[in-house]
């Protein structure tokens, strides 16, 4: 297989890794059976063991690539999903460490990170790493237009675009946020409280979404629940 060939052949797996893993483990595979040192191949066929549940295969197949490669933060990140999928969270955090020390810039690699900082314990530290996720990470362009429609007072508008954007990705958190704005706006507060929770269940370090939470209780006088939250912010 030419050089080409396997470049246009990896191109086509590529774009069918979220639809159809399988057929593209058997495409990186075949392209690896001709050139085994294509490290995209590699990489892509890791990606996709790890998609269909195979968190082993994903890390012994990341593992020597990323020992060849130790500056490439891409490498180190998708070795860290391998690990933290398989359950070794001590080496997971060591590989998106490794992965935000290479670029920090990169936003996944501080997301990750700040995941593996909770589940450890440390809450100090995943706050700083989502706060660094936070800054990078672009808002999703499905969601453009519900931030327009917030700022010029269309909340009907909005509140729909924001529940079709939930209804495919149910766990965006700046979707559940700007729900729980529309909600504050038609004085529905209990609504907003509960997509607010929602949002620090799935993202303690959302730090946007403490505040708001925090704003939230004190307009209900609800001082006490508030401080928490408020001491947090402040640590941060």
């Amino acid at each position: 297989m030419s050089s080409a060939v396997a470049d246009l052949e990896l191109m086509r797996a590529s774009a069918l890794l979220d639809s159809d893993p399988q057929t593209t483990v058997r495409c990186a595979s075949a392209i690896l059976a001709h050139s085994p040192d294509h490290e995209a191949a590699g990489l892509l066929l890791a990606t996709a063991c790890r998609r269909l549940g195979d968190p082993a295969a994903a890390h012994a197949l990341l593992a020597p690539l990323a020992a060849a490669q130790p500056a490439s933060p891409v490498l180190q990140l998708e070795l860290g999903r391998a690990c933290a999928a398989a359950g070794l969270n001590a080496e997971a955090s060591a590989a998106f460490q490794a992965a935000v020390t290479l670029d920090s810039r990169l936003a996944d690699g501080w997301r990750e990170l700040a995941a593996q900082r909770f589940m450890a314990g440390d809450t100090s530290g995943g706050d700083a790493a989502y706060t660094r996720y936070e800054r990078l990470a672009p808002r999703p362009p499905e969601l453009s237009d519900a931030a327009v429609a917030i700022e010029e007072g269309r909340l009907d508008l909005a509140s729909a675009l924001l529940q079709q954007r939930l209804l495919q990705a149910p766990e965006d958190v700046m979707a559940l946020r700007m729900r729980a704005l529309v909600a504050r706006a038609n004085n529905r507060y209990a609504e907003a409280e509960h997509y607010l929770l929602r949002c620090l269940e799935l993202a303690p370090g959302f730090a946007a979404a403490r505040f708001d939470l925090a704003n939230e209780l004190c307009a209900q006088l609800r001082y006490t629940e508030a401080a928490p939250h408020l001491e947090r912010l402040l640590a941060a």
